[in-house]
C-alpha cells in the first residue's frame, strides 16, 4: 500500500512503499491515471 509520495525534481516521483522507494516518471504516472480514468468513464 502506498503511504506517501514525494515530488523529486520536475520529472520524477518517488513512491515510498513500505520503506522501499520506487521511482516513476510523470509520463508513466499520467498514462496510468489516464487508463484508470478511461475505464471508470467506460464503466458508466
Amino acid at each position: 500500500m502506498i503511504t506517501q509520495y514525494i515530488m523529486f525534481s520536475s520529472t520524477d516521483i518517488i513512491w515510498i512503499n513500505d520503506g522501499r522507494a520506487t521511482k516513476f516518471s510523470f509520463k508513466m504516472l499520467d498514462w496510468i491515471v489516464y487508463m484508470l480514468g478511461f475505464h471508470l468513464v467506460k464503466s458508466h
